[in-house]
């Protein structure tokens, strides 16, 4: 029981030490990126702005690895408080 436990432990603090390569802002009409979210944005250069077709709604694109071709998590930005935008960016090191 004690292994059991400690090696769920161990893969807990490995998991919040996961370190993150990048960022990228999805969007379709660059209209959709606006208000306080536009501003925190114009302040991150390192967060790429990608145009996408058909892309309802502004998505935080968040990527575990360099060369993975599809995000590790993604937030729907604009539902969101800009606040919980930068808090997560900053606990997975993007910011």
């Amino acid at each position: 029981m004690f292994k059991l436990i400690a090696s769920s432990l161990l893969a807990a603090y490995v998991a919040a030490k996961e370190t993150w390569s990048h960022a990228e802002i999805h969007y379709g009409e660059p209209n959709q990126i606006e208000g306080e979210l536009k501003d925190f944005l114009n302040t991150q250069p390192q967060i790429k702005r990608i145009h996408v077709e058909g892309v309802p709604t502004v998505q935080l694109h968040m990527y575990a690895k360099k060369d993975d071709e599809k995000s590790s998590e993604t937030l729907f930005a604009s539902y969101v408080p800009v606040s919980m935008v930068k808090d997560i960016l900053d606990d997975k090191s993007l910011l």
